[in-house]
């Protein structure tokens, strides 16, 4: 097998040839961006669709002038990262134009969340948090970009029950160890087992979600991740929902590094690390000790979440 050695100059011109950077992402009015949806209007007839369809992996089904791509999906960021902005003039485009079978793909939202009525690129804002890790997006990799500076959606902490107080101090008391390695879920009990747990030593972090309480945390001096096996001596997650506290604390901090999900939910990785402990909320539990977390009888509720830890 052949070993290649390359400088860092020549390493850096090999990135750079492979990502285009000299490339620039076109700056657009919101209004005039979403319109690419409609650029795919066109006229076919049925053969043409059929061979159009065989040939790419969108599923094309279009016969005449005022009809539109079916299939068309449209990547939504969620959490605290929601393009409001841009989701607002997508959900009036997609009136005014008659779309139809557009997907949105996405995870919980913050917002009016107007596509859901139900009628129906990348927003920049700077006051966004510039967050590290596997989550950068070089500009040359846009197509098109619309600008809007406004305050991020923020969910406050939640008003704790003295019986959820309970629990939670039970929780931390009695099943979570120093040097722990800590996955959390989204409600109010995660939240107040991490409020009793200042006093321990230690701790690592590697969940989906990030939230206020995880800073409180780390200024209490209890989040270290100095005993983790992956990505030791950081925060590992994939997405963030709090307060502007949470957003500053992220905010070009290489203590936190985020990942795609098939990295923070990848078992095989979960493993490695020591004294696992997911914290999650259920909905109901029976006396041989069995878990629903996802539904109430039988209507659905949530997903299962990381219960299947």
């Amino acid at each position: 097998m052949k070993a290649y050695s390359y400088s860092e100059k020549d390493m850096i011109q090999l990135f750079k040839s492979k990502l285009k950077v000299d490339r620039e992402p076109t700056w657009k009015k919101a209004e005039d961006a979403v319109q690419a949806i409609e650029s795919e209007r066109t006229v076919m007839s049925s053969e043409e669709v059929s061979g159009y369809s065989a040939k790419s992996n969108l599923n094309a089904s279009m016969v005449g002038a005022d009809t539109v791509l079916a299939g068309f999906k449209v990547f939504v960021h969620g959490c605290a990262a929601t393009p409001n902005y841009l989701l607002e003039h997508l959900a009036n485009h997609g009136k005014k134009a008659g779309l139809k079978d557009v997907q949105l793909i996405h995870i919980p939202t913050v917002g009016p969340a107007l596509y859901n009525n139900p009628e129906y690129e990348a927003q920049v804002n700077k006051q966004m948090p510039r967050t590290l890790g596997d989550s950068l997006i070089h500009m040359s990799h846009i197509d098109c970009m619309v600008e809007n500076d406004a305050p991020l959606p923020e969910i406050a902490p939640m008003i704790r029950t003295p019986e959820i107080n309970e629990i939670a101090r039970l929780i931390a008391d009695n099943l979570v160890e120093d040097g722990a390695t800590l996955q959390t879920g989204i409600g109010n009990l995660p939240d107040a087992v991490l409020h009793k747990l200042y006093n321990h030593k230690d701790l690592g972090f590697h969940s989906e979600m990030i939230s206020d309480t995880v800073v409180n945390l780390v200024e209490k001096g209890a989040l270290t991740n100095a005993k983790k096996n992956i990505q030791t001596g950081k925060i590992v997650c994939s997405f963030a929902m709090g307060t502007k506290k949470l957003y500053s604390f992220l905010d070009d901090n290489c203590f936190v590094a985020f990942h795609e999900c098939d990295f923070t939910n990848n078992i095989s990785l979960i493993s490695q690390n020591p004294r696992v402990t997911a914290i999650n909320t259920c909905l109901e539990i029976d006396l041989t000790g069995q878990v629903c977390s996802d539904s109430i009888g039988t209507k659905m509720y949530s997903a299962y979440k990381a219960n299947v830890l």
